[in-house]
Order: C-alpha cells, then sequence, then structure tokens
C-alpha cells in the first residue's frame, strides 16, 4: 500500500519560506474550452509561487509542477509539498519529480481539501 502522510495537520504556519507549499487545480469553463489552473502558494509569505494555466487534456508533467520553481526555491532539500490525492499528485511522475529536487510529499486524507 503507498502510505501517503499528511505532515501538515491544518497547521498553515512555517518560519521561514520555500519550507510548506501547499498546491491545487481547479478547472475553468470558457466559451472557447475548459481550462485548468494549477497554483503552488508558500505558507510563509502566502504568495503564489508556482502557477500555470493549461488547457483542457494538455498538462504535460512539467506544467503540474514547474521544475524551475523548484530549484529556485531554497534548493529544496526538506520543502514540503502539501496536496490534495487528485490523480495528478498521487501519479508516480509527479512524487519522482519531488524525489528528484529534495522535496517531500505531504497528502490530506481522502475527502479533505485541507
Amino acid at each position: 500500500m503507498d502510505e501517503r502522510p499528511n505532515l501538515i495537520n491544518k497547521i498553515f504556519k512555517t518560519t521561514d519560506r520555500n519550507k510548506i507549499w501547499l498546491g491545487d487545480i481547479t478547472y475553468i469553463p470558457t466559451k472557447k474550452g475548459g481550462l485548468y489552473l494549477s497554483v503552488f502558494i508558500d505558507i510563509f509569505s502566502r504568495k503564489v509561487t508556482a502557477g500555470q494555466w493549461a488547457e483542457k487534456w494538455k498538462m504535460p508533467l512539467s506544467w503540474w509542477f514547474s521544475c524551475t520553481h523548484l530549484e529556485e526555491s531554497n534548493r529544496n532539500t526538506g520543502l514540503i509539498v502539501h496536496t490534495d490525492q487528485g490523480s495528478q499528485y498521487t501519479s508516480g511522475n509527479f512524487r519522482a519529480l519531488l524525489k528528484q529536487h529534495g522535496a517531500i510529499h505531504s497528502n490530506s486524507r481522502k475527502g479533505n481539501p485541507l
């Protein structure tokens, strides 16, 4: 069984930037078709650290989590990236990308967006 620990446990505080990022994806319908918006927020600054639009069904792995932002963020050793258990975030590719950059993945429990 693939364990998905919740390292945040609803404590949305940290002592420095680039220690904890929260990520999520939302679908936005438009007249020209659907768009997805992926956003990662730094808990310390409460500012968007990484964000990207993509057309429906055109979402490459690099879109889900920008390597550039990972590489620029404190060299990421120990960076906790907290997401829900959506398929984009529980995929082996996403987890491998985090591991490659020294980031630690944290998930909310099923049915809980926090």
